[in-house]
């Protein structure tokens, strides 16, 4: 028998992807949609290797555990067929301001400080990951997808 957070977890994962399949125009959105992009949780340094080694950009996501909005780009507008896509260009270093782990919490801190520049969440960074160049920045949340959308991809066109 499940418990009544297993019962709401499924209905909520049923509503996910019914919904990311209902927004889908073809069998390429559908997959980037469902297999998300490459995301290195509390370790910038291992998402700009990975970026560097994957030939892709990397995305700085200034978050917190308890960021509401935050949490609402991740679970919508990240999942919509366009930003999906758009996010395949991207190793994103998901850094929690508030990371449980003191070690990984000063270093995200560090990050934040140096790169996104301030500790309001969310806020995005775009950046080429050898050179370390800025290519796009977003602060707050953006809840239309197809703004986040042309964010990452102007970002993504620009010389780097």
């Amino acid at each position: 028998m499940k418990t009544p957070i297993q019962t709401t977890l499924a209905a909520s994962a049923f509503a996910i992807a019914a919904s990311l399949i209902q927004g889908c125009s073809s069998p390429k959105a559908l997959q980037n949609a469902l297999e998300p992009h490459a995301i290195v949780l509390n370790d910038y340094e291992a998402a700009r290797s990975a970026a560097a080694a994957e030939g892709r950009l990397l995305l700085v996501n200034s978050t917190g555990h308890s960021a509401g909005n935050a949490r609402i780009m991740e679970v919508r507008t990240f999942q919509d067929p366009l930003v999906a896509e758009a996010l395949t260009q991207f190793v994103e270093a998901r850094l929690y301001s508030d990371a449980a782990d003191p070690i990984a919490r000063e270093a995200n801190l560090r990050v934040i400080d140096e790169v996104v520049r301030g500790r309001a969440v969310p806020a995005y960074v775009a950046l080429h990951p050898t050179t370390g160049k800025e290519l796009g920045r977003c602060n707050g949340a953006r809840f239309d997808a197809a703004e986040f959308a042309r964010f990452l991809n102007e970002a993504a066109a620009l010389p780097h």
